[in-house]
């Protein structure tokens, strides 16, 4: 009983601590890192997708993420 009330209460504040955490760094602002918005991003290739000459046969799904 003891063992499930500290994992309880573990995992309870590990969600309370991400939850503050993510709170905390949208109220000061996504800009605040790179000095700039993301308006101003330079519009050339990352380089992050497969060569389409290279895997011309094969069909591939991408699936990006950034932080909103």
């Amino acid at each position: 009983m003891k063992f499930t009330k500290i994992v309880g209460v573990t995992i309870v504040s590990v969600l309370l601590l991400s939850f503050w955490q993510s709170w905390a760094h949208s109220t000061r602002g996504g800009e605040a890192l790179s000095g700039q918005g993301w308006w101003s991003a330079r519009r050339d290739s990352a380089g992050v997708a497969p060569d389409p000459v290279r895997w011309r046969d094969t069909a591939i799904v991408q699936v990006y993420a950034a932080p909103t």
